[in-house]
């Protein structure tokens, strides 16, 4: 029998790209050797990302929605995500369509071999902010963290289970990444990066680098650097 991986996509206000990713992920699931789960977190969204997510659940079995009554944001998100996870392995992507579902193939072959593969963009289709924020939350996850990877906040990456579900992750904005690999780097868990592609958005707004964002990854940070040094979870 197939292992099963569930693919957790966080979602917030993707009324305009969820339906399309779903969609894009159901059609490779013939390519897997993996029985494919998907799960969806509607985080808190004001649009009509909520029904839509009702809807698929109803048209195809192997997905399933998680539903948050208001905003936690991105690291709620995946926490909400890992722990209704089921399987032998955990993946992450985004909701708005940037990362093409083939892609995902190519990530998948490497999973036999490695606990954890993590995706890098090789030519990321963002504004100059998101890129350069990007840059420095990569350069300050190697700098500080040792985390060996050199785009941190890759949307695509794929986990055995067991070593992050249950994790105690208190991280619920833009520190979520770093405070997961932060957790894989001290368990000395080695890292498999595969190149991807990254698309433009095609619908809706990315808040990713509103200063808002920018100042709730502040206290973040400091959470995460005193749990690599032995200052509490």
């Amino acid at each position: 029998m197939p292992k099963t991986l569930t693919l957790v996509l966080p979602a917030h206000n993707e009324e305009g790209n969820i339906e399309r990713v779903v969609d894009s992920f159901l059609n490779i699931r013939d390519r897997m050797d993996f029985e494919l789960a998907i799960l969806i977190v509607d985080d808190g969204s004001s649009d009509a990302t909520g029904p839509i997510c009702r809807e698929l659940c109803r048209q195809s079995p192997c997905v399933r929605c998680v539903h948050h009554s208001h905003n936690i944001g991105y690291g709620g998100a995946l926490i909400s995500g890992l722990r209704a996870s089921e399987g032998e392995y955990v993946a992450i992507a985004d909701g708005d369509g940037q990362f093409p579902a083939e892609d995902f193939l190519r990530l998948l072959e490497h999973v036999r071999s490695f606990d954890v593969v993590v995706g890098y963009r090789e030519q990321r289709a963002d504004p100059l902010g998101r890129r350069l924020m990007g840059r420095v939350w990569s350069l300050i996850g190697r700098w500080l963290f040792n985390i060996p990877a050199r785009d941190l906040n890759c949307g695509l990456k794929i986990f055995k289970r067991s070593l992050v579900a249950d994790l105690p992750l208190r991280c619920e904005g833009p520190g979520i990444t770093l405070e997961i690999m932060t957790h894989v780097v001290m368990a000395g868990i080695p890292i498999k990066e595969v190149p991807c592609s990254h698309l433009p958005r095609l619908k809706g707004d990315a808040s990713g680098g509103s200063p808002r964002v920018v100042i709730r990854a502040l206290p973040e940070l400091y959470h995460v650097w005193r749990l690599k040094h032995g200052k509490g979870a």
